[in-house]
């Protein structure tokens, strides 16, 4: 069911659109009157609603346990004690207490009155019951429902600890009285758990899809230190939720295909180190994970093709073809990593396919339509739906369903950080692959924030969308009346506002956009109808917020008396916004505050660059970090000019702004560079550090920035030379200016004319008079090219190579090759050699 919104966030909108649904409820299904009604703002601003004397609803003898929200928000939503606390009488304000009273009493006796009544939605579970009946009925709708009553709350369910609920014992809080009607009225609401269940990725999935997760994928190992990343559930900022979930291994058993052993049968057998268990735990994780996703395709999604069109089993199952597609290849390369003589390394599999991930962003923001659609789809067509128990039967005896199945990929993705954290704990840091092993573990964390970030968005979209609808006659002039164009929306409420050139005050609502503020007015008398006429906008780059000094409003309505100054930044107009409190107007000046530095970033000032906040199509990486640029609305920024993609946060990290965005090529003095087998073009530190992990201590490139010189004194080019088994160190080339000459260097103790003299005095020189201790020189350029001399050749200088008929040259470069001479490399002499004296040999080692 599409119209609750479970969870409302900060958003004030949402939050009467809930309670509005709620009396809906009662007006259409429990045909409570409407004298009987009270009004939606009553509820959700509370004023005077204070339930000292709630009637007791004797008449409502059955018990059920509904789980409804905490009382007390984590995320500081409306909650109904957070408001009572401090309740004051004011002068031109309703009375609400009388009104709340009679619906709640009211509702009371009509829910007494249906049949069937609700005694059999059931009670909490045991923390011993299975996966499948966690879950409870509602005999109305024939629906599983575990949902709190309205969300207008808070973010997420408590379902623990309540015990069986009885409406004619006393509580000691009259609100919960209400709440708990809410929750009846809610389940009469046919709403699924999942429409509920996931909020974001930092909490998406409960405890039951963790238990599903782990009987469908993991192995289970004698000792618990090394399943000890298994239980933890992922956030996608690379926090851990705190609870541990039992497997259940009569599930597990029936569910695993493949044979497991247990780690005292594999200690008897081989010797294992700790790091070696980890592997293990990822490749067999990996390989029932890779079940799990051909199980969906072929146990399900294939006898379904049968009685379902494409579209509607891509809403079903959405990406979950490309998903298998994807793990088959990053199985078979994991497997392939783990060989004595593999070309690559397990964290450069992660790096690999770091892009692909980004898929579940996709997946993840279809999942609870996906699970949605298959309930209504089983509702309506029996023979689905019986087709649907056979399938599970067939695959996991009936024990899971297979809205519980879908899940497992979401859960899957938030796993690897984890995974690999564990990994390089395990690692010695003295590993060849411990720096990679850190960095593919960062790169996990990305995606899993991207990942978070796009689901996000794409909930956002919705909000967007039905603020707009609830607009009937939005006009924007500026630039039409696409509300995604002005970003996310980041405040909305009732104020008062008064232009300083019309003394009149007037009552409006406002949304927050991070381009814009739009003004409405109730399209009824009647509040609570939730449609409105929109009345103005306002271009928040064009003003600034500053917070007026308060004093106590004379007007009839008294609520509005905290104030925030609205003014252009050319002086011509201001505006006064009123607000209910204290704490009301600081979230407003924090809001319009913050949307005005997202269009005029602080960082830009550090820079030339000309920054848009901008919606990228595609996913993309900033320039200056090289993470993923995330979500789906307002994702970064991007340079008018040169149109170079970065976070907010790394504007200022920049450097000076180029006129575009293709390769630009090195400056004269140095326009022969890719003749030396040094030099590598367009190449980012991570890419560097890769390359150069397989190659022998000693071996250097030369390669360009992507994101180009941060200051003036920088140039574009970077060194990159491996110094140790396990160290690469990656070196900006400087310059400086002295009047019309420029001079490269590493430090200020020695300059060079061009880049290819500062090169050429480091390959017989170690650079430790540039960094302490650093007594490496430049040994071996990073491409490899081999020839072998054919003749005798006897140096006549001291910068030429002497050559001996067959012996192997490595040419460094052919800086000399218009005057018939190239640069090589026998044992650990250097010097220019005539080209015709050496035969090429093919290239042994990586091309660029």
């Amino acid at each position: 069911m599409d119209l609750a919104k479970p969870i409302p966030l900060l958003n004030d909108f949402l939050c009467c659109k809930n309670i509005k649904l709620f009396l809906d409820v009662c007006r259409n299904h429990f045909k409570v009157r409407e004298s009987d009604l009270f009004d939606p703002n009553m509820l959700y601003d509370l004023t005077n609603f204070h339930l000292k004397d709630l009637i007791p609803m004797k008449t409502f003898t059955k018990t059920y346990t509904p789980q409804y929200f905490d009382h007390i928000s984590q995320n500081g939503s409306l909650s109904v004690e957070d408001e009572n606390s401090d309740i004051t009488n004011e002068n031109g304000t309703e009375n609400t207490e009388d009104y709340i009273e009679d619906t709640v009493s009211v509702l009371s006796e009509t829910i007494d009155d249906e049949k069937p009544p609700v005694q059999n939605i059931g009670s909490v579970p045991s923390t011993t019951t299975t996966t499948t009946k966690t879950t409870t009925t509602n005999k109305i709708t024939g629906k599983v429902s575990n949902a709190p009553p309205l969300g207008l709350s808070t973010r997420s369910a408590s379902s623990s600890g309540m015990g069986n609920l009885d409406f004619n014992s006393s509580h000691d809080c009259s609100n919960q009285q209400l709440q708990k009607v809410a929750a009846t009225v809610y389940n009469y609401q046919q709403i699924d758990a999942d429409d509920l269940g996931h909020e974001y990725l930092n909490a998406i999935y409960s405890e039951e899809d963790e238990k599903v997760y782990e009987d469908l994928c993991y192995v289970t190992f004698s000792s618990h230190k090394v399943s000890e990343v298994t239980n933890d559930n992922v956030a996608c900022n690379g926090h851990v939720d705190e609870h541990i979930n039992t497997k259940e291994e009569e599930v597990y058993q029936d569910l695993c295909a493949l044979q497991r052993t247990s780690r005292s049968q594999i200690t008897s057998a081989t010797s294992f180190e700790q790091r070696d268990y980890v592997i293990r735990e990822l490749i067999d994780t990996e390989s029932n994970y890779l079940d799990v996703l051909n199980a969906l395709k072929t146990k399900f999604m294939a006898p379904l093709e049968r009685y379902l069109n494409p579209e509607e089993l891509r809403q079903i199952f959405p990406r979950i073809k490309e998903l298998a597609d994807i793990h088959t290849k990053f199985l078979d390369k994991l497997r392939d990593s783990l060989q004595s003589h593999a070309k690559v390394k397990m964290s450069q599999v992660f790096l690999e396919f770091r892009e692909p991930f980004l898929i579940y962003g996709e997946y993840c923001s279809c999942l609870l339509g996906a699970i949605d659609y298959l309930a209504d789809i089983c509702k309506k067509n029996q023979i689905i739906d019986q087709l649907v128990q056979v399938c599970e039967r067939e695959y996991n005896v009936g024990k899971l369903q297979l809205r519980d199945i879908l899940s497992v990929p979401m859960q899957r993705i938030l796993k690897y950080h984890l995974l690999l954290d564990k990994l390089v704990k395990e690692t010695s840091p003295m590993h060849e692959d411990y720096r990679s092993l850190e960095r593919a573990k960062e790169a996990m964390i990305d995606v899993s924030q991207y990942i978070n970030e796009v689901k996000r968005d794409s909930d956002h979209l919705v909000i967007i969308q039905k603020v707009k609808d609830s607009i009937i006659d939005l006009h924007l002039p500026q630039n039409g009346n696409d509300l995604l164009q002005y970003g996310r929306l980041l405040l909305d409420g009732e104020l008062h506002i008064k232009a300083h050139e019309d003394q009149k005050t007037k009552l409006r609502y406002a949304f927050v956009f991070d381009k814009i503020l739009i003004l409405v007015k109730p399209l009824n008398a009647k509040a609570g109808d939730m449609q409105y006429r929109f009345r103005d906008s306002h271009n928040l780059n064009e003003y600034r917020v500053e917070q007026s000094h308060s004093r106590r409003t004379l007007g009839r309505d008294t609520r509005f008396k905290y104030q925030l100054l609205l003014a252009r930044k050319s002086g011509k107009t201001a505006f006064t916004l009123y607000l209910k409190s204290e704490p009301e107007r600081d979230k407003w000046r924090k809001a319009l505050t913050e949307a005005m530095e997202n269009l005029d970033p602080p960082g830009c000032r550090n820079t030339d660059h000309k920054m848009e906040i901008f919606t990228f199509d595609a996913p993309t990486t900033c320039r200056h970090c090289s993470k993923f640029l995330k979500g789906r609305i307002h994702q970064g920024y991007r340079c008018k000019v040169c149109e170079i993609a970065v976070h907010k946060g790394c504007i200022s990290s920049t450097g000076r702004c180029k006129q575009t965005t293709v390769s630009i090529p090195p400056p004269v003095c140095d326009r022969k560079l890719a003749e030396f087998n040094w030099f590598v073009g367009n190449m980012d530190r991570e890419t560097a550090q890769i390359r150069l992990e397989r190659r022998r201590v000693g071996t250097y490139l030369l390669r360009v920035r992507p994101q180009g010189a941060s200051n003036p004194n920088e140039t574009m080019y970077a060194l990159s030379l491996k110094t140790d088994e396990n160290v690469i160190k990656h070196m900006k080339i400087n310059r400086d200016y002295h009047g019309d000459n420029v001079t490269y260097c590493l430090s200020t103790r020695r300059g060079f004319k061009s880049i290819v003299d500062l090169v050429s005095y480091y390959e017989r020189n170690d650079l430790g008079e540039n960094f302490a201790g650093l007594n490496q020189s430049l040994q071996w350029p990073f491409r490899e090219i081999y020839g072998t001399a054919i003749f005798d050749f006897e140096p006549q200088g001291t910068n030429q190579l002497q050559l001996k008929a067959g012996c192997q040259v490595l040419i460094i470069g052919k800086d000399g090759d218009d005057r018939g001479w190239w640069r090589g490399k026998v044992g650990d002499v250097v010097g220019y050699f005539p080209k015709e004296y050496v035969q090429m040999q093919p290239p042994t080692s990586d091309e660029l």
